[in-house]
């Protein structure tokens, strides 16, 4: 089954390039859209549960080739229509500013409730609750590379005596600092880069590293600056991209199909088609300028070197893939891959 699937994502692929050029970019949007929603294990907005998600994902795929197909052969697009094709304007920046650039977008949409609460719940659902009792309850805690800086409020929220937050742009965290400030946490904002932390050995009793490493051009980097910075016996979470599995290809594939559709106009179609503003999941795969994967044999292999002692974990949540992993749902490996990598990480 997955190979009729890799099939029909060729078709899909080579589909949505021909609907571009001729002007049908919208269509394509829409398109890649409705599949990789449905690549996850739970789509809230359609209560789906995918419990058999092979066979699923290649009917779904196939529907949506002969829909494409359908509109190349019966929707004329007039030239009135047809967007501009010159390349995407966060490419003229810095790999790091365009990065930054592009989750400051998506980020400054963001509520209130998704700052604190959401966030709050994420955190409590993705890190066992002794974890955060033991090892961030009254500890100083690094929430190192923290983008839009909801989950240093997550951290602070969860009685960290002190947070220190880093982005490299104060752009990032700018209304998250406004948000702490005005609830009185404790939370200190730093600009800084993660590969090149401004802070002495052994600083930090936790350190929080969420999603971010596979975000910039040197995963490894990042993770001897975390160890340097960790005090011995302290502890801390990761979350990086795993590898493998129709999701993570699919994943791949699309991001080649959105360098020919410029950022703007797909976030204007996703809005469009009511996309709310806290699912900005789909604008950051398909945008994100750096984009890397890592096998668990790698990413255990590098803990081993740099002289991690690590334990992987499973999120609480049901969207999640390494929930849907721990499951046993039927042809999970193939759908899935190795899912996500989450570890508690000790300096010990």
């Amino acid at each position: 089954m997955a190979e009729k699937y890799f099939e029909e994502l060729e078709l899909f692929s080579q589909k949505c390039s021909e609907l571009i050029i001729n002007g049908g970019a919208h269509l394509t949007v829409i398109a890649c859209h409705e599949l990789y929603r449905f690549l996850y294990p739970y789509e809230p907005f359609e209560r789906f549960v995918n419990c058999d998600p092979v066979e699923f994902i290649t009917r779904k795929i196939s529907s949506l080739n002969s829909w494409l197909e359908s509109s190349l052969n019966f929707i004329k697009f007039y030239s009135v229509n047809r967007i501009d094709m010159s390349k995407n304007p966060m490419e003229k920046e810095s790999i790091e500013r365009a990065t930054s650039n592009l989750y400051t977008d998506l980020w400054n949409r963001f509520s209130e409730d998704t700052f604190v609460k959401e966030s709050f719940e994420l955190l409590s659902n993705r890190i066992p609750p002794t974890i955060i009792e033991d090892a961030v309850k009254g500890k100083v805690v690094l929430d190192m590379g923290c983008g839009s800086g909801r989950y240093s409020i997550a951290l602070a929220l969860a009685n960290a005596e002190k947070v220190y937050a880093i982005d490299l742009y104060e752009q990032s965290y700018r209304l998250a600092q406004r948000l702490a400030d005005s609830r009185q946490l404790p939370i200190i904002f730093f600009e800084g880069s993660f590969h090149n932390l401004p802070f002495e050995d052994g600083s930090f009793d936790f350190v929080f590293c969420n999603g971010t490493l596979h975000h910039s051009t040197s995963i490894k980097q990042g993770l001897r600056e975390y160890y340097r910075v960790l005090r011995y016996g302290g502890r801390g979470f990761l979350y990086l991209y795993a590898t493998g599995g129709i999701f993570w290809e699919t994943r791949i594939k699309m991001r080649e199909i959105f360098k020919s559709i410029p950022y703007e106009f797909t976030k204007d179609m996703l809005k469009i088609m009511g996309l709310p503003y806290n699912r900005f999941v789909f604008l950051d795969t398909w945008y994100v300028p750096i984009e890397t994967h890592t096998s668990r044999q790698e990413l255990e292999d590098t803990f081993k070197e740099l002289g991690f002692k690590f334990t992987k974990i499973i999120s609480a949540n049901i969207f999640d893939l390494d929930y849907a992993l721990s499951e046993n749902i039927k042809d999970a490996s193939i759908m899935w891959g190795e899912g996500e990598h989450r570890y508690i990480l000790e300096k010990g």
